[in-house]
């Protein structure tokens, strides 16, 4: 059960929450119907949603810890609600700070990788094709978490005429 201490921000927060669902369905038709997919446009879209969703998240929860927002100082707040601020602002970030900084050591691609994989790819771009040694392709399926002739970079296309694009 969760205890409601302030209805207006349940309900701000479930607006926002909702207009960034809205937005996702609408910018989810508008590139799925583009040929050309803005990156820049996506990641927006997505850290926008993370952080409504978020928003919504902390809200809950500080309402589900009986947070009340007349009472002024932090200390005059109920044990329970002292107890879930201290939990959302310092236990909880703690744990996932230790998550990523264990998935960033267990991260497989090197800075060598990276400027091989940009090679390959530029190579990709030019010609259409890339010819790398069966090493280096067992070194970006490992990366990857799948075999190359299942990633776009593995498969024969026609090379690029950026002329075009000028």
């Amino acid at each position: 059960c969760i205890l409601v201490s302030s209805p207006i921000i349940t309900r701000r927060i479930f607006h926002t929450f909702m207009l960034s669902t809205l937005n996702f369905i609408k910018s989810f038709f508008i590139i799925t119907s583009s040929a050309n997919i803005n990156c820049r446009t996506f990641r927006t879209f997505f850290s926008k949603t993370i952080s409504s969703f978020m928003g919504y998240v902390v809200g809950q929860s500080l309402e589900w810890f009986g947070y009340n927002p007349a009472v002024k100082h932090p200390l005059e707040q109920a044990k329970r609600t002292i107890f879930g601020l201290r939990l959302n602002y310092s236990v909880i970030p703690s744990i996932l700070a230790l998550f990523c900084v264990i998935s960033i050591y267990k991260y497989k691609m090197t800075k060598h990788d990276h400027e091989e994989i940009k090679r390959i790819i530029a190579e990709k771009h030019e010609k259409g094709v890339c010819t790398i040694s069966d090493e280096e392709k067992k070194r970006i399926e490992y990366i990857a978490g799948r075999k190359w002739e299942e990633m776009w970079i593995g498969q024969t296309i026609a090379p690029r005429d950026l002329d075009i694009m000028s």
